[in-house]
């Protein structure tokens, strides 16, 4: 039964951890959204590009790029013809690539009908998130273990105490 619980714990932990690292790289691709659609508008392409590379620079584990996308110049992208339409409508994209493994988690957010941001990550393997939960449990379980020492110990003394004190 333990195995089964803690096997349910590992799943809810590597679904949470994904989420939370897409939910991080959406948030720093919105945040640069306005920046480089203004930068675009006002001083071109290559400064808006410019400053993604800058931006990318200063993140070690996040990749930052540009991401053309049909109509836009140089338009190659990996993407198929229903995620660009989702990113064409205006609606951020999330993937794991390769598909369905614990490889790279990409956000894309849209800025325009010319391209999107990309930020990326690579997701930490299986192993340190199931090493990860099972120091959690081994923690809990000390803690009841050593809460329970204390409660034998204290218990009896104060069963004790209480008799001495009726006599």
């Amino acid at each position: 039964l333990l195995a089964v619980l803690n096997a349910f714990e590992v799943r809810r932990a590597v679904g949470d951890y994904e989420r939370d690292a897409a939910a991080e790289l959406a948030l720093t691709g919105r945040a640069l959204r306005p920046a480089i659609a203004e930068v675009w508008q006002q001083e071109g392409e290559e400064r808006a590009l410019e400053i993604l590379r800058s931006a990318d620079d200063e993140e070690r584990q996040v990749r930052i790029r540009w991401i053309a996308l049909p109509g836009g110049r140089a338009a190659s992208t990996p993407l198929d013809a229903a995620e660009l339409d989702r990113l064409a409508h205006g609606r951020e994209l999330q993937l794991s690539r390769p598909p369905g493994a614990r490889g790279t988690i990409f956000v894309l957010v849209p800025v325009s009908p010319q391209g999107a941001i990309e930020v990326s990550q690579p997701l930490a393997d299986r192993g340190s998130v199931v090493l990860r939960v099972i120091r959690e449990r081994l923690a809990s379980a000390l803690a009841v273990v050593l809460m329970l020492l204390i409660l034998v110990c204290i218990l009896p003394i104060q069963w004790l105490t209480r008799k001495g004190s009726d006599a």
